[in-house]
């Protein structure tokens, strides 16, 4: 879209980030997030804390982790896209190296 502009350096700013999340999608995830905490709510007997609660958490800094991803620069991502790469198969290099085996996985 930048290019279809002819402009080199322009900066989208916030409030246009947040406006162009597709929020029907957004929703969609929330829903069916939902029905899974009801399966979770209903499978305890009508209570929260056994795993109804971590998994509203959890879904939460998910949703939250999700809308930092999108509003940041995709220009920061791209250039961070080779050495995270690289972080990522060092890991599993590591896991091959120093992984402890048990019960059939390492």
């Amino acid at each position: 879209m930048l290019r279809e502009l002819g402009a080199k350096n322009v900066q989208v700013s916030f409030s246009r980030k947040l406006w162009d999340i597709n929020w029907g999608f957004v929703l969609l995830i929330c829903a069916t997030a939902s029905i899974g905490f009801l399966m979770l709510y209903s499978a305890a007997n009508g209570n929260l804390e056994p795993w109804a609660s971590r998994q509203m958490m959890r879904f939460g800094a998910g949703l939250i982790l999700m809308f930092v991803v999108a509003l940041v620069d995709i220009r920061i991502w791209l250039n961070l896209a080779y050495p995270l790469y690289g972080i990522a198969l060092a890991l599993l290099g590591a896991v091959e190296v120093m992984g402890v085996i048990g019960m059939g996985a390492r």
